[in-house]
Order: C-alpha cells, then structure tokens, then sequence
C-alpha cells in the first residue's frame, strides 16, 4: 500500500481517530471518494489515520515526490462554524494541531513546511470545523460534520481534476545570475553563495559566461527556505 504513495504524482491523504468523533472526517471523506468518485488514475486515495506525521517523513526523505498532496483533516479555526470546509494556508495551522505533522521527537518542526521548503510539492490543506471531538472514544461523526462529507469530496475533485499540472508551471521560466550580483545584493560573501549552490541550498546549474540559471520552482524555493522576498531576488537577476 505504501510503494504507491511514492509512484503516484498526487495523493489524497485523510487524517484523524475515527474512534474520537468528528476527528474521524478525514477517513469518513476518503471512504466516500473511494465509493462514489472515479478516482484520477494518477492518483492514490489512503485513509493515513493518525500517521500522517511517518508519512509526511518518508516523503521528505524519499528519492521520488509527488506533484501534489491534498491533506483533509478536522481543525478547530477563528470564525468559522461546526460542518464549515475551507482550505487554509500552512501558517494557519492551530498550534494544538501542529503536532499532527510534525515528528514526535521535534514537537516545533512542520514536517508540511519542510515539505514545501525543501521539495517541489504542492501541499493543499483542506479542512472542516469539528462540532465534537470527545476526550474518550466515541466512534462516529455528528451530523453537522457528516453532511459535509459531500461537499468537501466535490472540492477535492476539483483539485485532483485540474488540467494544468503543478510540476509544468514553471517549466518555461527560468533565471541567470552570477555569484558575485547576487552575494553582492544579498549582502553576502560570494563564497557564501557558491556553497549554497554546492551544497544545493541554491538549486542552479552553470551556464556560460560564468553565470548560473536557475528554474523558477526553485528560486521559489530558496525564498521559502532562506526568508528572503521573491521580488528582491527577481531585481538580482
């Protein structure tokens, strides 16, 4: 069951404890898709249960990544209602949650952000609003949250059905630069920008006249990971 997770360009990926009440959502929304949706062929459905945090791991240290991973989840947010889908960012994970992806012996790493610093992936985090989530077990999710089941598979449809591929966005862009500009408008040494192209912290190959080219995808990348904005990296280039 797992290998296909790593042949496969997306991945839908339920989250929860169906024991504890509406933390079952995700699981429920897989089960469903699976029975009532034709599933893209590129595709592979799995309800992960409380694993999701291995599953994240052994995608961040795999040699092959997918193009897309869509994660359903319960999730407690500000201003929403019990049964009310929407899809947030990363950066709006409720803390209590964040442990759900993160590695058991490091509380504080996001293995979701390692994602999509260290990878091409494009992470998608579409989640409800629990109505209950009981402290003991009580299988079974409340109406409010079961009658969003349909609603949720028809968005996650329409994300797995896009005709554009993530990993083709950025195929006809791509940037050159040389080590001296780019430490110069970093405020680095040049040194310190060829180690991050040696080390891979840059993701560039050489080109003539001792410049540098660099995919679109991965300068995105680098922004991400060093904190530096894409519009100051663009003027360099």
């Amino acid at each position: 069951m797992l290998k296909k997770i790593y042949e496969k360009p997306q991945l839908v990926l339920g989250c929860g404890n169906p024991l504890f009440g509406d933390d079952g959502f995700g699981a429920e929304v897989v089960c469903f898709l699976e029975s009532v949706y034709r599933i893209p062929e590129d595709t592979a459905v799995m309800d992960v249960g409380t694993a999701i945090r291995d599953i994240l791991f052994d995608l961040l240290l795999s040699g092959h990544h997918p193009d897309r991973i869509v994660i359903v989840d319960a999730m407690t947010l500000e201003g929403t209602t019990p049964g009310d889908i929407c899809e947030i960012g990363l950066d709006d994970i409720q803390p209590a949650k964040i442990v759900d992806y993160s590695l058991h012996q490091f509380p504080t790493t996001n293995l979701l952000r390692e994602l999509q610093a260290y990878t091409d992936i494009e992470v998608r985090l579409l989640v409800v609003q629990p109505d209950y989530i009981p402290d003991e077990v009580q299988p079974g999710l409340s109406e409010t949250v079961r009658i969003a089941i349909p609603p949720m598979c028809e968005r996650i449809m329409s994300i797995l059905n896009q005709t554009e591929a993530p990993s083709a966005r950025y195929e006809a862009q791509n940037f050159e630069f040389r080590v001296g500009t780019l430490a110069e408008g970093l405020g680095v040494h040049r040194n310190t920008v060829t180690n991050w192209i040696k080390t891979g912290k840059i993701r560039a190959r050489p080109t003539v006249g001792k410049k540098y080219r660099i995919d679109e995808k991965d300068l995105k990348r680098f922004c991400r990971f060093s904190g530096v904005e894409e519009k100051t990296l663009r003027q360099l280039m």
